[in-house]
Formats: structure tokens, sequence, C-alpha cells
């Protein structure tokens, strides 16, 4: 097993990430936690862990700065931080990984496949690893207050803004608040069957019951019979895609 301690000072994001690494990666421990990087470091010196999960920005010293406090040391490190600006930095002091959050599941198994064979322990079949990717590649990972939800993608029907926040509607008639932007989440749906027919709704179109064109923009209705409105920069193009998706 790779024995692994957890530091971040958001409680929910290690949360999240203890759920995810015990579902999904079942050769590793968790065998500590901590909310600063003072307590991360005293985990550390206790309990010497072969892998550290860390957040790289965090109060009164950052993650970087930790890992530069053991010279020598003889854990793995993946930094796992909402910001990509700091890769560079990262790899400068030989992290194993870098893991933007929300945390991709498969690039978490990735991740953890590598420091497995870097480290020598045994982690898991390569076969069983290539269908849990399978089984994971139509999933997206919605961070929520209580940690992380996988949901098939063809089952969500459209998105909507709310503050920093968004609200996910499925067919299963669930709402689901998610602690993430509308703009992140289109991002992570890039290739599936989404338009941003709005600055505050993101629509699945395989779910369009009703387009009714304006003279300056329209109103899509969805199955959940929910009236979506359609910017006028978008109305031409959205018009486009439904006559593709039509059946």
């Amino acid at each position: 097993m790779i024995k692994a301690v957890i530091i971040d000072d958001e409680k929910n994001a290690v949360t999240a990430l203890e759920i995810a690494v015990k579902e999904f990666c079942p050769e590793v421990e968790i065998i500590g936690t901590a909310l600063s990087a003072k307590d991360g470091i005293k985990e550390i010196q206790n309990k010497n862990p072969d892998l550290v999960f860390v957040d790289i920005e965090m109060p009164q010293m950052t993650g970087l700065e930790l890992v530069e406090q053991f010279e020598n040391r003889r854990f793995e490190v993946v930094f796992v931080t909402a910001y990509n600006q700091f890769a560079i930095k990262a790899f400068k002091v030989s992290a194993a990984d870098y893991l933007l959050k929300p945390i991709n599941i498969i690039e978490l198994i990735n991740a953890v496949s590598r420091i497995s064979e870097k480290i020598g322990k045994q982690g898991i079949p390569q076969v069983q690893t290539e269908k849990l990717k399978t089984a994971l590649s139509g999933k997206l990972t919605l961070p929520t207050t209580n940690g992380s939800e996988y949901i098939n993608i063809k089952d969500i029907i459209r998105i909507e803004a709310y503050g920093s926040y968004s609200k996910v509607y499925t067919i299963d008639n669930k709402i689901r608040l998610v602690t993430k932007n509308l703009k992140s989440l289109e991002a992570s749906l890039e290739g599936e069957s989404f338009f941003r027919c709005h600055n505050s709704h993101l629509i699945n179109l395989e779910y369009i019951k009703k387009f009714s064109p304006a003279k300056d923009s329209g109103i899509i209705e969805m199955i959940d019979d929910c009236d979506i409105p359609v910017s006028r920069s978008v109305k031409t193009e959205l018009s486009e895609l439904i006559k593709r998706y039509a059946r």
C-alpha cells in the first residue's frame, strides 16, 4: 500500500480528495490529513508517508514552501490546486504530478499509477485500470459542498449559473448545487452536446423540446419544461446546431 497524507486549508477539498482516493485508488491508504501547512509538516514528520497531496495556495505557508522544508525528502508530491499558473514552479521542486481542482478522476488514477511504478508499490493491474478509465469516460465530476459526485454526462439536461456556483439539472428531476462556476463546467464538457445559449445557461442540445426564435433573441424550451433565454449573439449558431441534432 502507498501511505498518503492530504494537506489543504479547505476542509471540503480534503474530504473530496479523500473520497476520490478511497473509491478509485485502492492501492493508496490515507493515513493523515491537515488543514494547514504547519500541521501538514507535523503529519509528514510523524507518519512518514510515501505520498503527499498538497494544495499550493495556503495561508502563512504555501504548499511549495512546505515541500522545500524537507531537503532530503523520501516522499512523492502531488500538488492539488485551482490555479494552473503554478505548474512550472511545482515541477521545479520535483513534484511527481500536478492536479487541478476539481479533481479529474482519470488524471488522479494516472498520477497514482505512475507513482506506484516509481516507488515500487503494487498498484491496480493495468487491465482493471483501463476498465475503470472506460467506466468513468462518460462521467462528469461535480464538486459539491459534501465532496464529489460522478454523474453520466448524457443525463444532464442543463446547467444554470448560480453566482460562483452552478445548478445542474438532470433527467432524474434532481437539482445539484455544484461548487464550480458555469465557465469551468463548460470547459469540462467541451466536445459534448452542450451549448452556451446565454451568459447564465448551458444546455444539452439532445434535450431541447422547442425553439422559439424572436427578432433579437429567442426562447428554448427544454424537456423539463423550463424556458431558457437565447442571446442574440448566438441565435443563428444555435439554429444551425438544432438542425444538426434534429432527428
